[in-house]
């Protein structure tokens, strides 16, 4: 069942299952919910392209920040050695 933003307040883009960070689950919710399973997800965080549509664009752009954003914990953390 899709969730629309519109029903919530804030919603982090790429937080496709609303767990309140981008992380490999959000990559996994859309990849079943691309091959037909039907996951709750928040459609309108999973859609990073912002075309309307969830598709393999939008798991390549949560990959993408969730790879980036894992960066940048590790480029703090070697920062405050």
């Amino acid at each position: 069942m899709a969730v629309k933003a519109a029903h919530l307040e804030k919603y982090i883009l790429g937080d496709a299952d609303m767990n309140g960070s981008v992380d490999a689950s959000d990559i996994l919710v859309i990849s079943n919910y691309y091959i037909g399973n039907t996951p709750e997800i928040n459609e309108t965080a999973a859609d990073v392209t912002k075309d309307g549509l969830i598709d393999s664009q939008d798991i390549t752009g949560i990959q993408q920040i969730y790879l980036n954003s894992s960066n940048n914990i590790n480029r703090q953390r070697i920062r405050r050695k």
